[in-house]
């Protein structure tokens, strides 16, 4: 994200960003997705799709975990 991305509001004022700083943390995330035959192939689809774009966006040190529901929750991955 960049300073463009937020708006500072300061006593009824809005001012803009001018720098954004930020750590480079890792991520702990457990994705959670609805994998339900209401989705529908297509859908299905995209949700694999976004899941793989996030996925290629980690860095080594996030670790990520997986849960999937339709008439049941399963957890696929346990955070690693």
């Amino acid at each position: 994200l960049t300073a463009q991305h937020f708006t500072i509001v300061d006593n009824g004022t809005t001012r803009p960003a001018v720098q954004v700083f930020h750590e480079a943390v890792p991520l702990h995330l457990v994705l959670c997705l609805d994998t339900s035959s209401s989705l529908g192939a297509s859908g299905l689809e995209r949700l694999r799709d976004a899941a793989d774009g996030l996925l290629q966006s980690l860095r080594s040190d996030d670790r990520v975990g997986l849960v999937t529901f339709a008439e049941a929750v399963d957890v696929r991955v346990v955070p690693t």
